[in-house]
């Protein structure tokens, strides 16, 4: 067993058991876990792609000649897709061999896959957001108010959520077309799906955590202490993580109770809760990856 941190066993409430550990080689471009397959994939500053298994074992492991700057990947864990530089984007497989590459006309803010692989959508820094087939062919296009920062496949509906950094939440369908939008009165610092719940969560600094469903109707908000920078929720929204500016760390319910909470002595790189709200994985600024379980 690791050696569990003085952060954790300080903690309030009912205490994790420290899982598993794992250093990177270098601090983290990305974190993605896939939500079929329970395995993590990771990248970081010196080009290298981690894929680990739901114990922490390192299964795969590929350096790059570069840094691979953003990283997603299909929740069947067969296909991923990343971006090197400021606009190459890059297919891989399940071995992480490049299936393609293109070398796009904008620099890239953000990247999302689907499901399965299928479509891979990239947001542009002057706004504009692609959706492409596994072929690299365009399937969509579709402009937005702002630059995009956050997007997220519907995993059972051929639609994209999409967010700013200020001002705006949105949703279109993989051609293009508006779904629904809604103005954002406060930042957003992050976002995160519920995907069973049909639940679209935001962390909105001062504003706490808001909640939006699929169709773009307003579910409410939960007011923290603190300004909430970033959120990952469980599948059916009954496990909330956030983390606020303040340092702190809270697991929550669908109540809003507080089942944990401490103050990390360092800012999260990285936070992610498990399909199934039994655990969270979260990394810091070096490099190092932390899986906490409840039982």
């Amino acid at each position: 067993m690791p050696d569990v941190p003085d952060w954790v066993d300080a903690g309030r409430g009912h205490t994790p058991d420290l899982k598993w550990t794992f250093k990177a080689d270098g601090p983290l471009t990305s974190m993605r876990l896939t939500r079929e397959t329970s395995e993590l994939h990771l990248t970081d500053e010196i080009g290298g792609i981690y894929r680990l298994s739901s114990t922490g074992k390192m299964t795969q492991m590929t350096r790059f000649p570069q840094k691979i700057r953003l990283l997603t990947w299909s929740d069947n864990g067969a296909y991923g897709a990343g971006i090197v530089g400021n606009n190459v984007l890059i297919r891989f497989d399940r071995q992480f061999t490049a299936i393609w590459e293109v070398e796009l006309s904008v620099d890239c803010e953000a990247i999302a896959i689907d499901a399965y692989g299928q479509f891979t959508a990239v947001a542009f820094k002057d706004s504009g957001n692609l959706v492409l087939d596994p072929y690299h062919q365009k399937v969509g296009i579709f402009q937005t108010m702002r630059p995009v920062k956050y997007m997220e496949f519907i995993q059972d509906e051929p639609a994209i959520v999409v967010a700013a950094e200020h001002g705006m939440i949105a949703c279109f369908d993989l051609v293009g077309k508006s779904i629904w939008d809604e103005k954002l009165w406060s930042n957003a610092g992050d976002l995160s799906l519920a995907q069973i719940s049909h639940q679209v969560w935001l962390a909105g600094y001062m504003h706490g955590l808001q909640i939006f469903g699929f169709h773009g109707e307003t579910e409410g908000s939960y007011l923290i202490e603190g300004n909430a920078s970033k959120v990952s929720v469980s599948a059916r929204g009954d496990k909330i993580a956030t983390f606020t500016i303040e340092q702190n760390l809270l697991w929550m319910d669908k109540d809003s109770e507080i089942i944990w909470s401490t103050h990390v002595p360092f800012n999260i790189a990285y936070l992610q809760a498990d399909p199934l709200g039994r655990e969270l994985i979260l990394a810091d600024p070096e490099g190092k990856v932390y899986c906490l379980a409840w039982e």
